[in-house]
């Protein structure tokens, strides 16, 4: 069961690999369309922003799948709080820290950040707060998600005593309650409230469904079925970004449900793959440094374009022909901070890890 509990987790590192590497290419084309006057973002076949929406499934998913026995043991809670606050917030306030000392040592080469002290002090504290132009966001522009993704742990942390469905159908009443709430009092709720009802944090219920499922079951159809599922995936991506009739709707349709049928299908969808059947290793290492891709590739790319033009060949090749080497160095910086900054706090952190409290947990889903 370990070992297939490992190859479970490669198969999902993999596909985090793929959502950071497709998101830092629609900021690669933001950077080079106005350079060259080319439309590449517009003219992608789909919508590279569904990166961000499959981390969101994800996160659901992977928080219930690795939870698993804890379910119904509430001395666990500073555990999971524990873990979830060291592996996202270090290496956060380190890029976040990184922008402010731009924003205040060079502004001109961040002239659209705007950022006040309670702004930066929110950033910091994952709280939604308005910038000096109004605009909602922490500092750290990327880091939007992460306003989400603590949301998601905070809720998280205080149903792990239940059992995993009670669990998850408290996590049900809480999110959904907040997006109804949210459609109904819209123009009356407080701007934090606001942002965290977002209709996107379903999906992070949808993975949690997904991984629930899969726990209990384990139930595997033929892998068929489930290329069928991502094909089909995939086409609906594409509808929604080329189609107008699809545009006024809201992004967990357009993008979270496509999301949620993908990881769905390389959960369930594997049977009859042969054994040996193995993903490339490199593919789960960017995977296991797709956090530090996420946060750094926006320094990354915007300091190539600078670089490139500052020495005068970026307009000596088409821009087509920047995309994979630039792809390229936003992929290795993503694991030089993974190996030197995120891996060593993680290990140092849960060195630190206050130990688990012994207590009966109980059984059943």
């Amino acid at each position: 069961m370990a070992s297939s509990n490992k190859a479970q987790l490669n198969q999902l590192q993999v596909l985090r690999a793929y959502a950071a590497m497709i998101v830092a290419l629609a900021h690669i084309f933001h950077e080079l369309d106005p350079v060259f006057g080319t439309h590449m973002f517009e003219n992608v076949w789909y919508d590279l922003r569904s990166g961000v929406d499959l981390f969101f499934v994800l996160s659901g998913f992977i928080i219930v799948f690795v939870t698993g026995r804890h379910f119904g043991n509430a001395s666990y809670r500073p555990n999971f709080f524990y873990r979830r606050i060291t592996r996202i917030v270090p290496i956060y306030w380190v890029y976040t820290s990184l922008m402010l000392a731009i924003v205040l040592a060079a502004p001109s080469l961040a002239a659209s950040v705007k950022t006040s002290p309670e702004h930066t002090i929110a950033s910091y504290l994952f709280i939604p707060w308005p910038n000096p132009d109004g605009a909602l966001g922490p500092l750290l522009g990327v880091g939007w998600t992460l306003l989400y993704e603590m949301m998601f742990y905070v809720t998280f942390t205080f149903v792990i005593g239940l059992k995993m469905w009670r669990a998850i159908g408290a996590l049900a009443v809480v999110f959904i309650g907040l997006v109804v709430a949210r459609a109904l009092f819209h123009t009356q709720m407080p701007f934090y409230l606001d942002y965290w009802s977002n209709p996107m944090i379903l999906e992070f219920l949808a993975g949690a469904v997904i991984a629930g499922l899969y726990l209990q079951f384990r139930t595997r159809f033929h892998w068929a079925l489930g290329l069928g599922l991502t094909l089909f995936a995939f086409a609906w991506y594409a509808i929604g970004w080329h189609m107008p009739a699809f545009a006024g709707q809201e992004r967990v349709v357009l993008l979270g449900i496509p999301s949620a049928l993908i990881i769905f299908a390389l959960t369930f969808g594997t049977k009859g793959l042969p054994a040996g059947l193995k993903w490339p290793h490199w593919l789960v290492v960017v995977g296991n440094s797709s956090y530090s891709l996420y946060l750094s590739h926006f320094f990354t790319i915007g300091a190539s374009v600078a670089i490139l033009e500052k020495l005068g060949l970026i307009q000596r090749l088409p821009a087509v022909s920047w995309i994979l080497p630039i792809l390229a160095v936003c992929v290795i910086v993503g694991l030089v901070s993974y190996l030197l900054i995120e891996k060593p706090v993680m290990e140092f952190a849960r060195r630190q890890e206050p130990k688990l409290r012994k207590r009966p947990v109980a059984g059943g889903v």
